[in-house]
C-alpha cells in the first residue's frame, strides 16, 4: 500500500463527505426554506411540478432518514394526504435499512431485523394506499420493489416494477431497484441482468443498465480474486465493453439516466485501465457523484475518489 494511503483512510473516515441524492435539486427548488418553516404546502406544491426523476430525486434526499429527519418527523404528524403517504413510505424504507446497519444477514442482531421489518411494514401500509395523482402512483410503485426486495418475492418486485413502467418506460427509479434484484448478490443472475437490457426500451437507460451489469460482473470477479479479476473480465464481457464503449459520450446534462451513466462509465474507465478518459469523467461529475458503483471499492462520495486518486489507490 502506498504510504500516503494510511493517513488518507484515516482522514476520509474521520472527516466523512456526503452524497446529495437530490444532485442539487433541493438548494435549486429553496425547499430547505420550506422544511425549516415547515411550509409542508409550499413543499407540495413545488415538488408536483417535477418530472418523475426530478421526484425521486428530491425525495431519496429528503428521507435518507439522516439530514432532514426532525423535518420529516413532524411531517409525518400532520394529516394524511396522497403526497404524505408517499413520502412517509420513501422515509420508512430508508428508516428500515438503517435499522438493518450494512451487515452481512448472517450478522444481524435480532433487534436489527425486528426493527428493518417494523419500518418496511409501515412503508408497505403507505405505499399500499391509493394514489390518484400519477405522479405519486410511479414513485410509490417504484419504491415498493426496495421494499419487496425483502418483505417479498422477485414476482412481487417484478409487478410493482411493471405497474411504474406501464406508466412511464423511462421511470429511472424503477429500474435502478428492480436492477438490483436481478444482481447475484440479490438472487439473480448474469443472465437476468443481461435480460434487463434488452427489455429496457429507452436507449439512454439501456445504456446505463449495460453500464451497471458490467460493474456488478467485475466486482463478482474482484471479490474472488482482485488479482486475475481484469483478465478475465476483459476476457469474458469483450462484447459487452466493446458495445458499452461504442455508446459514449454520454449526453452532457443534469438527468439522473446521465448522471448515473457517467459515474458508471467512470468506474469502467477505470476497471478498464483508461485513466485519462476515467479522470476526464471525474472532471466532468464534479458534485455529480453517486454512491455506487465507487462504495464497492471503499469510495462513498467526490472527497473519496479524489483522494483515493491522489494517493495511488483509484486503480482496482
Amino acid at each position: 500500500m502506498n504510504i500516503l494511503a494510511l493517513p488518507a483512510l484515516w482522514y476520509l473516515r474521520t472527516f466523512p463527505g456526503k452524497v446529495d441524492e437530490s444532485y442539487g435539486l433541493i438548494e435549486k427548488l429553496n425547499l430547505e426554506s420550506d422544511l425549516s418553516q415547515s411550509n409542508w404546502q409550499s413543499l407540495e406544491d413545488k415538488m408536483s411540478q417535477l418530472s418523475p426523476d426530478e421526484f425521486s430525486r428530491v425525495i431519496s434526499e429528503l428521507c435518507n432518514g439522516k439530514q432532514y429527519n426532525d423535518e420529516m418527523e413532524k411531517f409525518l404528524q400532520t394529516p394524511e394526504t396522497e403526497f404524505q403517504n408517499v413520502i412517509a413510505g420513501a422515509y420508512f424504507t430508508r428508516v428500515a435499512y438503517l435499522k438493518r446497519s450494512g451487515a452481512w444477514a448472517t450478522e444481524l442482531s435480532e433487534d436489527q431485523v425486528n426493527g428493518m421489518f417494523e419500518y418496511l411494514e409501515k412503508a408497505e401500509e403507505r405505499f399500499g394506499k391509493e394514489f390518484k395523482t400519477e405522479l405519486y402512483q410511479m414513485e410509490a410503485a417504484a419504491q415498493m420493489i426496495g421494499v419487496k426486495m425483502n418483505t417479498g418475492s422477485k414476482a412481487d418486485c417484478t409487478f410493482y416494477f411493471e405497474k411504474c413502467r406501464s406508466i412511464n418506460p423511462k421511470h429511472f427509479m424503477a429500474h435502478n431497484r428492480y436492477f438490483r434484484t436481478s444482481t447475484p448478490r440479490w438472487g439473480g443472475s448474469n443472465e437476468a441482468m443481461l435480460s434487463l437490457i434488452v427489455s429496457t426500451k429507452d436507449k439512454p437507460l439501456r445504456d446505463l443498465m449495460r453500464l451497471m451489469t458490467l460493474n456488478e460482473m467485475f466486482n463478482d470477479l474482484h471479490n474472488e480474486d482482485e488479482d486475475t479479476a481484469v483478465g478475465i473480465f476483459k476476457e469474458q464481457r469483450r462484447t459487452l465493453i466493446t458495445e458499452a464503449l461504442q455508446n459514449t459520450p454520454i449526453p452532457n446534462n443534469d438527468s439522473i439516466v446521465s448522471i448515473f451513466s457517467k459515474n458508471y462509465l467512470g468506474m469502467l474507465y477505470n476497471i478498464l485501465g483508461m485513466n485519462s478518459d476515467r479522470d476526464r469523467i471525474i472532471g466532468e461529475l464534479s458534485n455529480r457523484v453517486t454512491q455506487y458503483p465507487w462504495a464497492y471499492y471503499g469510495m462513498h462520495c467526490e472527497k473519496d475518489i479524489k483522494m483515493f486518486r491522489r494517493v495511488g489507490m483509484l486503480e482496482v
